[in-house]
């Protein structure tokens, strides 16, 4: 699918994000799955999604080490940036 592709307007459309994020509720995401075997574009729209979610996970540090705002400040080199 290209950058510039748009969806065809779809009933369920507005589900996709709904349905990759598993926020339906198990009759929605049934009917949603039921749709996704006949459509031509929410397969291919469901996919990016969670291609693109692989990606921001595997791009996501194992661990993130909180910084408290003087130590964020402390490392600023602008002349603004003061630790309040």
């Amino acid at each position: 699918m290209s950058a510039c592709a748009v969806m065809i307007e779809c009933d369920f459309q507005l589900q996709l994000d709904a349905y990759h994020d598993r926020e339906l509720d198990a009759e929605s995401r049934r009917r949603f799955e039921q749709h996704l075997k006949d459509c031509p574009t929410c397969p291919g729209e469901l996919a990016a999604m969670q291609a693109l979610s692989s990606r921001i996970e595997a791009a996501t540090p194992d661990e993130i080490r909180p910084t408290t705002p003087s130590q964020s400040a402390s490392h600023c080199e602008r002349p603004d940036c003061s630790p309040r």
